[in-house]
């Protein structure tokens, strides 16, 4: 029950983010940072306590990888690129 409930979450996530992309907002913008942290906290929540820092590192990491980026960007490509983009801006901002 507990892993339905985190992807749940992880889809829902994923759809805001999705949304928020193709709406052609910035990753630095609110909805986009929103997104970046949507994602940060969800981690924090499930698996490891993951400061912003951190998060900006490990979407460097799936934003470079091409098996992550294949994943990430399959509904949207370029999005993992912009995930990473918006964390870095949510860590800017903290």
């Amino acid at each position: 029950a507990d892993w339905q409930r985190f992807k749940d979450a992880m889809a829902h996530t994923a759809a805001e983010a999705e949304r928020v992309f193709t709406s052609g907002a910035a990753a630095d913008s609110a909805a986009g940072i929103a997104c970046a942290e949507a994602a940060r906290l969800l981690i924090n929540q499930w698996f490891y306590d993951c400061p912003r820092d951190f998060h900006a590192n490990l979407t460097a990491m799936t934003s470079q990888d091409p098996r992550f980026v294949a994943n990430i960007d399959t509904n949207c490509p370029g999005l993992a690129a912009w995930l990473h983009r918006a964390s870095v801006a949510n860590l800017q901002q903290a």
